[in-house]
C-alpha cells in the first residue's frame, strides 16, 4: 500500500494520529500485501499566504491647506512565512487617479507574463513602517502607535511631483509580524 500526503498542519497531525494506526492494524491482518509506505509530498512552490493586517488609507495635501483627511482605500495585506506579501484593495474611493500617466499597452500583463506574475515581492510594510519607490509614486510611513502609520507620499505627475500626507488607520492585525 502506497500513500502520498501533502503536509498541511492540523490535517496532517489528524491523519498521523487517526488514520495511520488504522491502516497499520489492517496491514497486520492475515493476507496483507506488504508494508504501508507513506511519503510526504514536497510543498507546492507557491508559498501559503495568511491575512496579516488590514487598514484604511487616508490622505491630504502635503502642505496643509485647511482641508481634512480624505478616505482613499481599504487594503488587506497577506503575508507568507517566507516574508513575501500580497496587498489587495478591498474598497477604493472615487479619488481621481488622473495624475497617473496612461499605461502603455505593452505593460498590461498577458499570459506571456505568467512566470513574472507568479513571483512575489518582499513585504515593504512591517510593524515599524512602510516604504516604496515606484515609477508613479514614492512613499515612506512610520508606525506612530499600534493603530496608526503616518508619513508622506510623492506622486510623480507629468506636470511635476506632488506631495501628500498619508495615514494608514489600522483596522485589524492578524500576524505577529505586524504587531
Amino acid at each position: 500500500f502506497h500513500l502520498s500526503v501533502r503536509p498541511s498542519g492540523r490535517k496532517l497531525q489528524d491523519f498521523e494520529e487517526r488514520i495511520i494506526p488504522m491502516l497499520s492494524e489492517d496491514d497486520e491482518e492475515e493476507g496483507s500485501e506488504g508494508p504501508i509506505i507513506i511519503r510526504a509530498d514536497a510543498p507546492p512552490p507557491t508559498p501559503s499566504f495568511r491575512l496579516g493586517i488590514v487598514f484604511n488609507i487616508y490622505q491630504r495635501p502635503g502642505v496643509f491647506d485647511g482641508s481634512g483627511w480624505t478616505y482613499s482605500r481599504t487594503v488587506r495585506v497577506f503575508r507568507s512565512p517566507t516574508g513575501e506579501c500580497i496587498n489587495t484593495v478591498y474598497l477604493r474611493s472615487n479619488l481621481s487617479t488622473a495624475w497617473m500617466p496612461p499605461l502603455e499597452s505593452e505593460k498590461i500583463p498577458t499570459g506571456a507574463a505568467r512566470d513574472q506574475l507568479s513571483q512575489f515581492q518582499p513585504c515593504g510594510i512591517s510593524a515599524t513602517g512602510d516604504h516604496w519607490d515606484g515609477p508613479t509614486e514614492t512613499g515612506n510611513l512610520k508606525r506612530i502607535n499600534p493603530d496608526l502609520y503616518s508619513g508622506f507620499v510623492t506622486l510623480h505627475e507629468k506636470e511635476g511631483d506632488v506631495k501628500l500626507e498619508m495615514q494608514y488607520r489600522v483596522l485589524g492585525v492578524y500576524d505577529d509580524y505586524f504587531r
